[in-house]
């Protein structure tokens, strides 16, 4: 019985496991991508393809309160 409980407990808190978007799907700890995201930005005039990126993926990050 005890098992049981543990195991659903446990179930419970997992996260979602990653999926894939076509053939490659990437798990990033969102500190991570925030870095990633500045240094995006930085170079996002320079840059048209990287400025793109950055337009893509900045709704990822939300807003600082």
């Amino acid at each position: 019985m005890v098992i049981r409980y543990f195991m659903r407990l446990v179930a419970m808190t997992r996260p979602e496991p990653p999926y894939t978007n076509g053939n490659l799907s990437v798990v990033v700890p969102m500190e991570d991508m925030v870095q990633i995201l500045t240094q995006l930005w930085k170079s996002r005039s320079t840059e048209p393809k990287i400025g793109e990126l950055y337009e893509k993926y900045k709704a990822l990050i939300p807003a600082k309160e």
